[in-house]
């Protein structure tokens, strides 16, 4: 039997490409949206552990000396302990 419109399928075909698209794309994005969100947060989390490593790489065990950024250690003292030596801190 013919049809009397041949274009009368179009639309429901439009729409269903479009579900068929939606179906397929939707999942993909959220996949790799979701493995990029992974990356980014081991990758923020290995920062932040490096950057604790090279802060505590600086101290040293006690807490008072410091190692500076040419290799040398300093002696860290509380503003009571600079004033016994005769240093005024505003």
């Amino acid at each position: 039997m013919a049809r009397s419109d041949p274009d009368g399928d179009r639309p429901k075909r439009k729409r269903l490409g479009m579900i068929v698209r939606a179906a397929i794309y939707i999942p993909l994005l959220s996949l790799f949206g979701w493995q990029a969100w992974d990356r980014f947060e081991l990758s923020r989390e290995a920062s932040d552990d490096a950057f604790r490593t090279q802060i505590g790489a600086h101290t040293l065990e006690d807490g008072r000396v410091i190692q500076l950024p040419d290799g040398q250690s300093m002696q860290v003292i509380t503003p009571e302990q600079a004033r016994e030596l005769g240093v005024d801190i505003p």
